[in-house]
């Protein structure tokens, strides 16, 4: 982010694009970041306490996970370190996360820290479906892209709509794209949910009106 400022940022939203950065944390991000994701490195000053991801390199002395797991993070990540020890690491890590000890324990109270089979170098994306991760923000962002067509349903919705300011959405659309929003995913992408009673509990959850027909 030595190169990166807020003239910049906002350049890009002006241009029609999000902005998402990945960063150590040592240096505090400019205003008009949609997404930060911080991967912080061992024996450095973390300055950006809160964010949407947390991946955390593991094993690093020095970087234990206790050190991270009461930061302001949408989802937290355990990664394991690549090299000749990626094996040992790999069941490190997965101890930490589904073992008993203190941090795991911890860890396991909230849905959104997980186990990251990225190897430092590549990313594969986790598709279980944590509906947790969708704030009442991500569903209201859905509800306009469908209410000015930019994102119409594929089909023809029926049985559960959404009410919101007069006008009747799809809910199953929007929950859909509310997720893809909360997760950084394209909003294209195909989820397999099937759930009428899911869907509504969620919607409820976040203060929507829902509607059967």
């Amino acid at each position: 982010m030595l190169q990166f400022d807020a003239a910049l940022a906002h350049a890009f939203r002006r241009a029609g694009f999000n902005v998402a950065i990945e960063t150590n944390g040592t240096v505090a991000p400019p205003e008009g970041v949609f997404w930060i994701t911080v991967s912080p490195k061992a024996g450095s000053v973390l300055r950006i306490r809160t964010g949407h991801e947390l991946k955390l390199v593991y094993p690093q002395p020095g970087a234990e996970p206790e050190h991270f797991q009461s930061l302001d993070f949408r989802h937290f990540y355990l990664q394991p370190m690549d090299g000749p020890a990626v094996r040992e690491n790999t069941q490190a890590a997965t101890k930490v996360l589904h073992g008993t000890s203190a941090v795991a324990v911890e860890l396991a109270d909230s849905q959104a820290r997980r186990h990251s089979l990225k190897l430092h170098s590549y990313r594969r994306t986790d598709m279980s479906l944590n509906w947790r991760t969708v704030r009442t923000i991500d569903v209201e962002q859905a509800c306009a892209l469908v209410a000015s067509g930019e994102q119409p349903a594929r089909v023809p919705a029926k049985g559960i709509f959404l009410i919101r300011n007069g006008q009747v959405l799809p809910a199953k659309h929007v929950l859909r794209l509310a997720y893809c929003i909360a997760n950084k995913l394209p909003l294209d992408s195909k989820l397999k949910f099937s759930s009428g009673d899911g869907t509504v509990n969620t919607l409820s959850r976040l203060g929507f009106a829902i509607e059967r027909r």
